[in-house]
């Protein structure tokens, strides 16, 4: 809860800074019912309760120059150009010929800046034009340089106005006040009258000199006048046959006395109070020992130094003051300029907090705008705000935050409505409206950001189809949480107001996400580099990863993506394609939370050629709407062969290359995808995105995960008559890959349809193509180990040989010792071995080797059937196994081998 406390000290030398906002920095504000009642903004005339009275008597008249003594002490310039002349009774100052065009000019020190200023001009016997005519500075810092105020006699054209200008340089006059009628400008006097009110009123009166009455016009215009000396003086512009018909009569000028013109804090540690005339250094002395109080107490050394510069008092703090509402009680002085006294007063101004990066959030938005377009912005901070200059945009289109007031003022859990709004609209709104011109939002995706008046980023957001696929028009996007990311889709719902927005009021979603930080994946992506992604946005703050207790070199975070973060790890070698590594993350949070918490993954290490292997396939699966059945996708299945979890991400499917060198490729679109140590991965095809209305999920009862990766296609191209498939990187290597057939099968399965072929062994075992049917009830084993799968055990034995596993086996597809493996290891390496089967009789029934050259052992895999392809019947086979090296005996070996019936 925010307090506003005032303490109230009156000295009539003392300046006193009276209250101020108490911050609570551990929670945001729940109650703003105590300064609800604050005023928005501080006009120049709210400064001085008398200013709006103050009238034409009070004025002092600071000067008056007739002409009479020409140049005088008073005027600077090219005097020599100018001498004083008596026309008609009149006394005037005429500008001297100059045989060429050109422009001179003669000015005076003037004071006045608030007042009023009389003087006439006459054109002798020409009408003036953009080239013949005359500027009369009022209050400039330079005359041949001005900025300040002037007004200008003469113009191209019938109608001639009298015209006052605020000068910045002569190339960018901005107009304030023009006459209210067209001016004569030959052979007469032009009489003008300048006035300017405490309340920053400007008044312009012109009459001829046959005219006793000045016709008047007026306007408000709040402007500082630059700091430094000031002039007064006339300027002109002529041909060379005009050079000398310039006249200038009186001149009066006229002083208020001297007030307070604006109260100017440039930062927390910086406050400038402007004054109307020059004040003087004497004050400083004053000034000096006084005491600035807080909202708390005295506080002597809050002032750290304190100058005045013409008009200006500057005074510096020794501290930061916080965003708040204070006062400050000037003492009373003599005016070094008229010497009226200023009598001393207490002015209120206030303190804005500089905002930082999320202090201010983008709320709510209209991606796909119906009658209403608009942008809520809110004050999440404990901060007093001024959007003041602050900008909104999209992409690079920017709208421009201002109002004639110069605040705009967000209190701390304040909201803002950004973009035209309909009264009907705002008057049920509570909160502050901007008015702007919103830019048109891109309807499926774009980037909305918040810079501060400095032009610091303080809120982006950037939005996709995915958010707004089923947003109508008309329906705004809210923020979920505030605290948490903006960039983060989860914290983003559709409004559920019945009027699709809540513009200017509470969100109707007010449910945090309460699901616990996880980590995704933990993966190395380049050398000595690796990227964590959580399933939430996160602050890592004080977050310590280690990999076995290595810290990184450094590690990077973005609050824009900020469910990832990038480590360096460079001594990798002790782990990196030998074995598991473990990320331990402590001490990490997530966003806009300070609850820490602890958490740890495996590495997922990059994947390399024979590090996978393919492990299944379904190609032909059941997809008939009339069947019984759930319908099935295809699938392709992998293994890791590694003792380590492999980061399959970039990987994709393609089949095999034609004549041109070109192949078909299937993508998946997941972003994480890996398999864990001996662990099973699979790529499938599905338009579905939800899990459960996958076929897989349907027909297979699977639960998913980070190892299933979804191509977004009803198919992966694989054909019932038999395909290469090509697992391939990034790169366009080829870690594994097969050309799959039909006769491949089991030879009791007659019809493959709903059924995958599954790898028999890991190796791959000449003779045999190591693939049979799955003999699994739902058609195969996608994510699981096979059911036809044949583990070796670990303790054969080493000497020669023919070795049998299992003996008996039975040939029946029933998942259980449907094949026999048949290792022979021979004397030495170098032998052609030849395996044959022959039945009790002596018949060969099936070739298993002809002829192959053996390293240190052979394996091969007898699926029990003959060279014909049939079953054999139960019973007792010979194998044969004939060994030969050129220069040696032949070697003979035989081993019974039983096929029989399985026993269940």
């Amino acid at each position: 809860m925010l307090l506003l406390t005032y303490i109230y000290l009156l000295s009539a030398i003392q300046p006193v800074l009276i209250g101020q906002y108490v911050h609570q920095t551990q929670q945001k504000p729940q109650n703003l019912s105590t300064i609800s009642n604050l005023p928005l903004t501080l006009k120049p005339e709210q400064i001085h309760d008398t200013l709006e009275s103050v009238t034409l008597d009070d004025l002092n008249l600071v000067w008056s120059e007739n002409f009479s003594v020409f140049p005088g002490e008073r005027w600077v310039g090219e005097q020599i150009r100018f001498e004083p002349e008596t026309l008609n009774g009149k006394q005037y100052l005429r500008q001297v010929g100059n045989p060429d065009a050109g422009s001179h000019f003669i000015a005076a020190v003037s004071p006045v800046h608030f007042g009023a200023w009389e003087f006439s001009v006459r054109f002798d016997g020409f009408t003036t034009s953009t080239q013949n005519r005359v500027w009369v500075w009022l209050t400039v810092n330079d005359p041949e340089n001005p900025h300040g105020y002037a007004v200008r006699l003469g113009e191209s054209g019938s109608q001639k106005f009298v015209r006052i200008f605020r000068m910045n340089g002569e190339s960018a006059p901005i107009e304030l006040l023009r006459s209210t009628r067209v001016m004569p400008d030959s052979d007469i006097d032009i009489y003008v009258r300048v006035e300017r009110y405490p309340n920053h009123t400007w008044r312009l009166g012109v009459r001829s000199s046959t005219e006793s009455d000045y016709d008047w016009t007026s306007a408000r215009y709040e402007d500082t006048v630059p700091q430094g000396r000031h002039w007064f003086g006339f300027q002109t512009s002529f041909t060379a046959t005009r050079a000398d018909r310039f006249l200038f009569g009186k001149v009066r000028i006229w002083q208020f006395p001297i007030f307070v013109t604006k109260i100017e804090p440039l930062s927390g540690t910086r406050l400038l109070i402007h004054f109307s005339e020059s004040i003087p250094e004497s004050l400083v002395d004053i000034l000096r020992y006084g005491t600035l109080v807080q909202g708390y107490g005295d506080d002597s050394g809050l002032i750290s130094a304190i100058s005045i510069s013409d008009t200006i008092i500057e005074i510096n703090f020794s501290r930061v003051l916080s965003g708040g509402e204070y006062s400050i009680q000037l003492p009373s002085f003599n005016s070094p300029v008229t010497g009226n006294i200023y009598p001393g007063d207490k002015y209120p101004f206030k303190i804005f907090d500089e905002a930082s990066l999320f202090d201010v959030v983008i709320n709510e938005f209209t991606p796909r705008p119906g009658t209403l377009h608009f942008v809520e912005i809110l004050n999440r901070s404990d901060k007093l705000l001024n959007l003041q200059g602050w900008e909104f945009g999209r992409q690079t289109q920017t709208r421009l935050l201002s109002n004639t007031d110069g605040e705009i003022v967000l209190l701390p859990g304040e909201i803002a409505l950004l973009g035209t709004i309909p009264d009907n609209v705002l008057a049920y709104s509570t909160s502050q409206h901007v008015s702007l011109t919103l830019p048109t939002f891109g309807l499926n995706q774009d980037r909305l950001w918040l810079r501060n008046s400095q032009g610091e980023l303080i809120d982006s957001i950037s939005y996709s189809s995915e958010w707004v696929r089923e947003l109508t028009a008309g329906i705004s996007l809210e923020r979920i949480d505030p605290d948490y990311a903006g960039n983060d889709m989860r914290n983003w719902a559709p409004s559920r107001n019945s009027s699709g927005n809540t513009a200017g009021l509470p969100n109707s979603h007010d449910l945090a996400d309460t699901q616990s930080l996880e980590i995704i994946s933990a993966r190395v992506i380049l050398p000595e580099t690796v990227e964590v992604v959580f399933n939430r946005f996160v602050n890592p703050g004080e977050a310590v990863l280690r990999i076995d207790h290595d810290l990184p070199l450094w590690f990077e975070w973005s609050p824009w993506s900020g469910d990832r973060v990038l480590a360096a790890f460079p001594d990798q070698n002790n782990w990196l394609y030998q074995r598991e590594a473990l990320l331990v993350i402590d001490d990490i949070s997530i966003f806009g939370s300070s609850d820490s918490e602890y958490l740890q993954q495996p590495i997922s290490q990059p994947v390399r050629s024979g590090d996978i292997i393919l492990n299944e396939i379904m190609y032909q699966p059941l997809q008939n709407r009339f069947s019984p059945f759930a319908d099935q996708s295809e699938y392709v299945e992998l293994q890791n062969l590694k003792p380590y979890r492999v980061d399959l991400t970039n990987l994709y499917l393609s089949d095999s290359m034609d004549k041109n060198g070109t192949f078909r490729t299937w993508k998946h679109i997941s972003e994480n995808w890996y398999a864990d140590a001996g662990s099973f991965a699979v790529i499938f095809a599905d338009t579905s995105r939800n899990w459960i209305d996958t076929r897989v999920h349907r027909s297979f009862g699977v639960t998913g995960g980070s190892n299933w990766a979804r191509v977004d296609r009803s198919t992966l191209g694989l054909t019932s008559s038999g395909r290469g498939v090509y697992v391939r990187n990034e790169s366009e290597v080829t870690i594994d890959s097969i050309y799959y057939s039909p006769n491949w099968h089991h030879p009791f399965v007659r019809d493959p349809r709903g059924r995958s072929l599954e790898r028999i062994l890991r190796e791959v075992i000449p003779g045999s193509p190591g693939w049979t049917s799955s003999t699994a009830k739902e058609g195969g084993t996608p994510g699981n180990p096979n059911s036809t799968e044949l583990i070796l055990q670990d303790d054969f034995p080493s000497e020669t040989g023919i070795i049998v596993v299992p003996n008996p086996f039975s040939p029946d597809n029933d998942g259980r010792n449907d094949q026999a493996l048949i290792r022979y290891i021979p004397p030495t390496i170098g032998y052609l071995v030849r395996i044959d089967i022959f039945d009790r009789q002596g018949r060969l029934v099936r070739n298993l080797l002809a002829d192959t050259l053996a390293g240190s052992d052979i394996t091969v895999l007898w699926n029990g059937r003959d060279n014909s392809g049939r079953v054999l019947a139960t019973g007792v086979y010979i194998i044969l196994i004939e060994a030969y090296k050129s220069d040696e005996r032949v070697i003979r070996e035989k081993k019974t081998i039983v096929i029989a019936r399985a026993s269940h």
